[in-house]
């Protein structure tokens, strides 16, 4: 079956040829727009060679961005000219039609000088009120230019194909989400070690024709994991430290054996702050990287998050002793996570459902809770909480509480019940550091200090290196549990989303052992994944459902002349795509101080 993107490459190809016979044009370019991002992608061209398209979308980028930082500043002109920033960035913000009989002189690019165009009609292609595209039918002898009559029919059909790119767009957004639905199933239903069978998944379901996965070997090499369509990938290939300059070192290493085929993708796989290996995706169509629409970019990135959560659970407990076993307790948690259409609410009272469910010998911690947080003006804030400590409403973190030290600086931290001696055991000398912190009241009062424990520490730290909140620490009982701190999260740059958090008794002096806290550092990379996998959800859904309205309200403006009725349609329809409680609408009279009414709901 062909994917998505290839059907949009195709349709978009289509487009071009009907609208060059239907104006006799010697040249016709298609760029599709995204307005979120300001981003053009998905070139086409007939009539010429598809040499520089890429290239091409560099140029529109900087020539728009140049536009906006002026706009920005007060500087660009208020009526636009062809010449000042281009033409693609005068049809993207004007959204009119622009005839330029005289090419050279009104447009004069080096595309029209090249191939001796004569004169120029560009089309923004518009679907209700949002921009898809541009379109430029290319002439060069100047008889062939259309009059007003063929003009307004070349308009009508620019429409017309508006029409046709949303559809395949929201196409693409729902096909994508089955795709992503199939790939945490999969997952889900094999294992989190299980790489090669994800990528299986992700290459049947995306515009690709093969793939690669490559883990970092103990000698710093990118060793092979697993591949997909390639006849003897390198096994393994040298690379520079930074893994921001793995993919110049992979590609050359890797095309001789990828038949003519071109890059397509480069995603590291990391969670945390460590980069545990890359994936590379290989297409047949040379511009594949920049024809992707948005939920195929959204599959693909969240298909690659998917796959570095799997490769990282599979990293961090490799060579432990009872690896197989707690692997198979991952697999299970990851069943109960990653289930297609859930909210992140769902994935974290499912995760903490599992981490203290006792027919779940490998975790069974009597308590568990998982914390996301937000950046507030304050600082820090817990937006969403699930287990043992949910949220009633947003609460606020004092700047050196627990869960912002360890969000922040990623570190895995240990909170011991009140006398405990040694905390954690199986670690080697240095891996640990001992500390001692209070729990502090909000009037100052230090009701307990506690010994913590600091897994993999991170350069110097101050003393204390956090603090406890009092009340918290007295109304749960918190002096009598051991409790794990682990940060989860797919951006290392960045501090970490999230914050989970079990805990157990003290049982008389015994520490708790290194397996379990590594358990509750891999449960953690599964979370991130499945945290974000969920806010993918919700957004792919939130977006298809804006897709899906703005249909209904150009449909119900065309289709109906009653004006009460089209208000109370768009009304109504306006209060789902904004989530809003009341829509009003009021119609304004030219020459009066006042407006008609309009119509409410």
């Amino acid at each position: 079956m062909e994917s998505a993107p290839g059907k949009l490459t195709g349709l978009l190809r289509e487009i071009a040829e009907r609208l060059k016979r239907a104006a006799g044009a010697d040249i016709v370019s298609l760029h599709l727009f995204e307005e979120e991002h300001d981003r053009y992608y998905a070139p086409v061209i007939v009539g010429v060679p598809e040499t520089g398209l890429a290239e091409s979308l560099d140029d529109m980028r900087d020539q728009l961005a140049r536009y906006r930082a002026d706009a920005a500043q007060g500087k660009a002109p208020s009526e636009l000219n062809v010449t000042q920033y281009g033409s693609n960035v005068w049809l993207t913000v004007s959204r009119r039609t622009l005839v330029a009989a005289d090419a050279q002189a009104e447009v004069d690019s080096s595309f029209i000088r090249r191939h001796q165009v004569v004169s120029v009609v560009g089309l923004p292609l518009l679907a209700g009120r949002s921009l898809l595209g541009l379109l430029y039918l290319d002439f060069q002898e100047p008889s062939r230019s259309p009059d007003a009559v063929q003009l307004a029919e070349l308009e009508k059909l620019a429409g017309e194909a508006a029409e046709a790119i949303r559809a395949a767009l929201a196409a693409s957004e729902r096909e994508a989400l089955a795709a992503l639905g199939r790939l945490a199933a999969r997952l889900a239903r094999t294992g989190s070690g299980d790489v090669a069978t994800g990528l299986v998944e992700l290459v049947r379901s995306a515009p690709i024709e093969a793939a690669a996965i490559y883990e970092v070997a103990a000698t710093g090499q990118l060793a092979l994991l697993t591949a997909q369509g390639l006849s003897e990938p390198p096994s393994l290939v040298p690379v520079p430290p930074e893994s921001s300059r793995w993919e110049a070192a992979l590609w050359p290493a890797v095309a001789p054996t990828a038949a003519g085929l071109q890059p397509a993708g480069y995603f590291a796989l990391a969670s945390g702050d460590q980069v545990h290996g890359c994936l590379l995706l290989l297409s047949d169509d040379p511009l594949a990287r920049v024809r992707m629409a948005p939920g195929t970019l959204r599959l693909l990135k969240t298909g690659a998050d998917l796959l570095a959560g799997a490769l990282a659970g599979h990293r961090l407990l490799e060579g432990l002793a009872d690896a197989n076993r707690v692997l198979g307790a991952l697999s299970r948690m990851t069943s109960a996570m990653l289930q297609p259409g859930s909210d992140r609410r769902q994935v974290l009272e499912a995760l903490v459902r599992h981490l203290t469910d006792p027919e779940v010998p490998e975790f069974d911690f009597e308590l568990a809770s998982v914390f996301l947080l937000e950046d507030v003006d304050e600082g820090l804030a817990v937006r969403m909480a699930a287990g043992s400590e949910p949220l009633e409403q947003q609460r606020g973190l004092a700047p050196d509480d627990v869960l912002g030290f360890v969000a922040r600086g990623w570190q895995p931290v240990v909170v011991g019940a009140v006398g405990s001696t040694e905390l954690v055991v199986g670690y080697e000398p240095g891996q640990v550091r001992a500390s001692q912190v209070p729990a502090i009241r909000a009037d100052g009062t230090v009701v307990a200090t506690v010994p913590v424990c600091l897994v993999t520490p991170k350069g110097s730290l101050a003393e204390p290196p956090f603090t406890l909140a009092g009340e918290i620490f007295e109304a749960k009982a918190h002096g009598e549990l051991n409790r794990i701190f682990v940060p989860f999260g797919m951006d290392a740059g960045a501090r970490a989303t999230g914050v989970l958090e079990v805990s157990e008794r003290r049982r008389g002096d015994r520490a708790l052992d290194r397996m379990r806290v590594e358990a509750v550092r891999a449960a953690a990379a599964q979370v991130a994944v499945a945290v974000e996998t969920a806010r993918l959800y919700e957004e792919a859904r939130r977006h298809a459902e804006q897709l899906q309205v703005s249909a209904e309200i150009t449909s119900a403006i065309a289709s109906s002349i009653d004006l009460e009725q089209t208000l109370r349609l768009v009304a109504r329809n306006l209060v789902r795509l904004a989530d809003a409680s009341v829509c009003q609408i009021a119609l304004y009279e030219e020459g009066s101080r006042s407006s008609n009414a309009g119509r409410r709901c």
